[in-house]
């Protein structure tokens, strides 16, 4: 069952007022006006669409994890996985950004994409988000901020050569600074810019969500998720300016959807990119979130063409954490509903995605993999 839900604040402010029959139309309008005015302005939800109920009677399903050998040699901040190759991101790294472990042997096969100011190198490139077969080739797009390019990492060259190899780097128009994007088509990208808080003044400029023509950086489309661009924030309690608009993302492999999970709220959220319409669910029964507590709920989020996978931790950062905490994994269709319920053996920072495995990245640092059966037995 859904049940829609206006946004968090939302109050019926004319449920006590006698309405005359001559003047029933001008005060439902005034009434609606009011009543939407209200749930923005007086609460901490911030998004444009009010989020609908979804009941949860999925069964909990405990799974146990394969350790990949190996992985934990690495401190490391993001993992990307294809077949047998664990693609490790890091900025701790001394002379590049990532690390490649073979997860079958596991064998370090080097390290890639070097730090510096030379030609081939860069001082700050972001996380890899997507990795994709090729012409027989893996290769992976990394967007260079520092320097305003794109850059296109042949990976199966550069672990044949020993070197880093590039096979495109590709000048951009204007600066960005991405938090996250991923294709959508030929030299078509849909981008989330990185959210720019004011902690002094108790404001955040939100992610901009932009579907995006490459070099020229041209906007083909803008989606506005937010009730508008700047956020005042009356009182932040225990949270930053950052966690209101805290989202991780993944997007539908035919590049037609992409999914946003809430760092800070227990929400999930699904945007069109055709429609432009954003559908947000939650489970029905959990507490509504409180500024007086940091909660963690989604770390993370990866998909199919079925099913969304999403992280979820409900860990308080202010509290210490319990040495037998789990992470669960959330398992919904596109159209909101849970399908299943996964609890993991240990505590994750985050999940990817490839083939028929999910591989979790764990908070005492190593690698474990799942098979994608048992969370949907």
């Amino acid at each position: 069952m859904l049940h829609a839900t206006e946004p968090e604040g939302a109050a019926c402010l004319f449920k006590a007022i006698p309405i005359m029959p001559s003047h029933r139309f001008l005060l439902v309008f005034v009434a609606i006006g009011l009543n939407l005015s209200a749930c923005r302005s007086g609460s901490d939800y911030f998004l444009k669409s009010g989020y609908t109920e979804i009941e949860d009677h999925a069964e909990v399903r405990r799974i146990r994890g394969e350790r990949i050998p190996g992985s934990d040699l690495y401190d490391a901040a993001r993992i990307a996985v294809y077949d047998s190759l664990c693609i490790f991101y890091s900025w701790k790294i001394p002379n590049g950004f990532y690390a490649v472990l073979d997860m079958h042997s596991g064998k370090d096969l080097g390290i890639f994409c070097p730090k510096g100011r030379g030609p081939i190198e860069s001082t700050g490139l972001a996380p890899i988000h997507d990795l994709r077969q090729r012409d027989g080739a893996l290769w992976a797009e990394i967007i260079d901020a520092h320097r305003q390019r794109l850059l296109v990492w042949n990976v199966t060259e550069s672990l044949l050569s020993g070197v880093t190899v590039y096979d495109t780097i590709l000048p951009v128009a204007k600066r960005i600074l991405p938090q996250w994007f991923a294709r959508t088509g030929e030299n078509r990208y849909f981008f989330c810019s990185s959210p720019m808080p004011f902690e002094n003044i108790g404001e955040v400029v939100v992610p901009r969500y932009t579907l995006t023509s490459l070099p020229d950086l041209s906007d083909l489309r803008k989606y506005e998720v937010f009730t508008d661009s700047i956020l005042s924030i009356s009182s932040s309690g225990k949270w930053l300016m950052p966690d209101f608009v805290s989202m991780e993302y993944g997007m539908k492999p035919d590049g037609s959807k992409v999914v946003m999970a809430m760092s800070y709220s227990p929400q999930i959220n699904v945007l069109d990119l055709a429609s432009g319409s954003l559908a947000c669910y939650r489970l029905k029964g959990l507490p509504r979130e409180s500024t007086s507590r940091r909660i963690w709920y989604y770390a993370s989020v990866c998909c199919d063409d079925n099913y969304i996978y999403a992280l979820y931790n409900a860990l308080d950062l202010h509290e210490p954490i319990p040495e037998d905490r789990k992470s669960m994994i959330h398992v919904f269709d596109w159209e909101g509903s849970l399908c299943g319920k996964a609890e993991l053996d240990g505590l994750f920072n985050q999940i990817y995605l490839d083939r028929n495995m999910i591989y979790g990245w764990s908070v005492k640092g190593f690698v474990s993999a799942y098979k994608l059966s048992d969370l949907l037995e």
